[in-house]
């Protein structure tokens, strides 16, 4: 969350007392893997009148992983690639220090101390961070959902080779039916977990 805001007013990040959260708002934990869970935001001390569109917050929204253990390697080509656990790495978002907690800049190419480069999920650093251990963090693509374009894609490629043609009879002794639904029940229970449920 960036931005919270009730009845025009900027509500802080709650802090943890003794007894509990205190005075600012607080975003449930997100479940380590995909799909996930909606995370809801809790109000602590504050009066919440009932109104339309009071509440406003800025976000962030996707699946990441955030501060990812890894080395620079002592010997060229001083690169790592990220471990992407649970799907394809999709978009850097930072990268940090482990020690100190210092940020990296990125860079397009050749970096230098303090830098970095990405492309596709491989991080490049320079010769003079040789040996540091640093903390990656970075999107991805849940792998169900990767699998789910990659058949819809391919379903659709096929399908145009046959456009309007909803079965054929070969020589009157065999017919083959094609499927014409806009999306398969393979591709349908790959995308079902990551559907919004009314609660």
């Amino acid at each position: 969350i960036a931005t919270l805001t009730l009845d025009g007013v900027a509500i802080p990040t709650a802090t943890l007392g003794a007894g509990g959260f205190v005075n600012g708002y607080a975003l449930q934990p997100a479940d380590s893997a995909p799909p996930g869970r909606a995370q809801a935001v809790d109000l602590f001390d504050f009066n919440v009148c009932r109104a339309r569109q009071n509440i406003a917050v800025s976000y962030t929204a996707g699946y990441s992983i955030s501060g990812e253990a890894q080395s620079v390697p002592g010997a060229t080509p001083w690169q790592v690639a990220a471990n992407a656990p649970y799907g394809p790495w999709a978009a850097n978002q930072s990268v940090a220090y482990a020690v100190s907690g210092a940020a990296l800049t990125a860079v397009a190419s050749a970096p230098s101390l303090g830098q970095y480069a990405v492309a596709g999920g491989v991080y490049t650093f320079s010769a003079l961070d040789a040996g540091a251990p640093v903390t990656l963090s970075y999107g991805y693509i849940p792998q169900d959902l990767a699998q789910a374009a990659l058949e819809l894609a391919a379903e659709r490629f096929r399908a145009s080779e046959r456009i309007g043609l909803r079965s054929k009879s070969i020589g009157g002794q065999e017919t083959i039916s094609y499927d014409i639904s806009a999306m398969s029940a393979g591709v349908l229970a790959l995308l079902q977990p990551y559907r919004r449920t009314i609660l």
